[in-house]
């Protein structure tokens, strides 16, 4: 398992465009950039959105955390974006 730092997740992050980034996790672009640059990180709140809407981030942050198999991320992945849609997200 690898230990997760701001790099580590900034790196993840970098895979899309701060307009983008910031679209998905309903932050201002701005602040996206600061995750991406490792200025500073998404909250716990706003990380969980970002892994719950996108797949490619879910996967890297969860192979990061050391859940690498890709049967139960994407499942997993499936199953925060429904809960996040019923709770209004």
């Amino acid at each position: 398992m690898t230990v997760i730092t701001m790099d580590n997740i900034a790196t993840v992050l970098r895979g899309k465009s701060p307009k983008q980034l910031a679209r998905l996790a309903r932050v201002h672009p701005r602040t996206a950039a600061r995750w991406q640059a490792g200025e500073s990180a998404p909250g716990a709140d706003d990380l969980v959105r970002l892994m719950a809407v996108d797949a490619d981030i879910f996967s890297e942050i969860a192979r990061l955390a050391g859940r690498a198999d890709a049967g139960q991320i994407a499942q997993a992945a499936n199953h925060l974006r429904h809960a996040l849609k019923e709770l209004g997200g």
